[in-house]
């Protein structure tokens, strides 16, 4: 799949090899509808990896359709409620789905399922402020997890969002390396890219549009962080009062 640098090699050649990196999109994605590799995590990858660049967003939704309902459906089949029972959940999925559709500017006609996508976010945020890698990585933090999910609440703003965005620049700041470079061993990419993406994830958190993106979309105000998380604690103690105390045995 392409990494920044063969999006930014494409970008600074013409428009037709911004269109070999969009049918790269498309081939993996083909290949994933028939339930084979890559997963939905490497496709998530891939995706936020082309939605860093304006040219390649721009270029992705004119090849997926003038319509924002194509674009929204395209990525809720991706990375919606269909996933398979079987394959692991990640925070970068949620990230990389509220990143995407930010980035392609089509927010509105999709409050329900970015919402679905935040809340989903917000529960794999750790204590510490960042996010693990996937469920079978839950016990140990990523920095390319936690940089993502601060890119997805940095571009989307909802109210509320700085607080554990901040307390996630926190968190990488503490794995900042004595070679000067931030790396992750689950996420499989360079470390240049990790310390692009967690220097950028950093400046975001901090208010600052100092970025390697182009980041000037409209903040979502509707969404409200506190919120979302009230509203799924109080399902859980809903669903604690339904099953009742635990039987004694």
């Amino acid at each position: 799949s392409p990494d920044i640098s063969a999006i930014r090699a494409a970008e600074s050649c013409d428009q037709s090899s911004i269109e070999v990196m969009c049918d790269l999109w498309f081939e993996h994605q083909n290949v994933i509808m028939d339930d084979a590799k890559p997963s939905r995590l490497d496709m998530a990858k891939m995706l936020f990896g082309l939605c860093r660049s304006r040219h390649m967003t721009k270029t992705l939704s004119n090849r997926l359709g003038s319509s924002g309902e194509t674009i929204v459906s395209h990525i809720n089949e991706l990375f919606g409620e269909s996933k398979s029972s079987n394959e692991q959940w990640s925070p970068v999925i949620s990230a990389s789905a509220i990143f995407a559709l930010q980035m392609t500017e089509y927010m509105s006609l999709s409050s329900e399922m970015l919402e679905n996508y935040l809340r989903s976010l917000l529960e794999h945020r750790s204590r510490d402020g960042g996010w693990p890698y996937s469920e079978t990585t839950s016990n140990a933090l990523s920095v390319y997890s936690t940089a993502i999910a601060i890119h997805a609440l940095a571009v989307l703003k909802p109210s509320g969002w700085k607080h554990p965005a901040k307390d996630a620049a926190e968190w990488l700041k503490t794995q900042w390396t004595d070679l000067g470079v931030w790396t992750d061993q689950h996420s499989k990419r360079s470390d240049a890219y990790l310390t692009v993406l967690a220097l950028d994830a950093i400046n975001l958190a901090e208010g600052s549009n100092k970025v390697t993106f182009q980041n000037n979309n409209s903040p979502v105000r509707y969404l409200n962080i506190e919120h979302l998380l009230h509203k799924r604690e109080t399902q859980q103690a809903e669903q604690s009062k339904k099953r009742g105390p635990d039987p004694k045995y």
